[in-house]
């Protein structure tokens, strides 16, 4: 079990279809990948210690934005499929 969810999360297979779960993996993805996007002001005004938090966080954000990649990809594979069954029905 070890790594599995992991690498679930690197091969885009965490596809759901509950809203509950994607809302769940949304927020926990957005709180994940804070350090990245509060970060990125900081780089761009020239601060270089935000480097080191970065680094020191590193597991955390790339975990968050895997989770929000999976969301989207979730969202828009739920979209695609209603589209696909509209087309059936005709």
């Amino acid at each position: 079990m070890r790594g599995r969810i992991f690498r679930m999360l690197l091969e885009r297979k965490v596809i759901t279809r509950n809203p509950i779960f994607l809302i769940g993996m949304f927020i926990v993805g957005a709180i994940y990948s804070l350090p990245v996007v509060l970060g990125i002001p900081e780089i761009l005004a020239g601060n270089t210690g935000i480097w080191m938090v970065l680094i020191i966080n590193l597991p955390a954000w790339i975990f968050g934005v895997l989770l929000l990649n999976n969301v989207f990809i979730s969202l828009f594979h739920l979209k695609n499929e209603s589209d696909n069954t509209r087309e059936d029905e005709e």
